[in-house]
């Protein structure tokens, strides 16, 4: 529906006791009604790594 937006990727690892946003929110069909969205999220880029390492 919105082409601009990317789908969230998958956590590189699982951690039990945190959740990430790509493992709770799902991209939306179009198709069903919904009750809340989320229009954006906070984003920390100090926190990013970009060469794909996690701590």
């Amino acid at each position: 529906m919105f082409p601009y937006l990317k789908e969230a990727g998958k956590a590189i690892f699982q951690d039990r006791y945190v959740k990430k946003a790509n493992e709770l929110l799902v991209p939306w069909d179009g198709k069903q009604a919904g009750n809340i969205g989320v229009i954006g999220v906070p984003l920390s880029k100090s926190s990013i790594s970009h060469s794909g390492a996690a701590f």
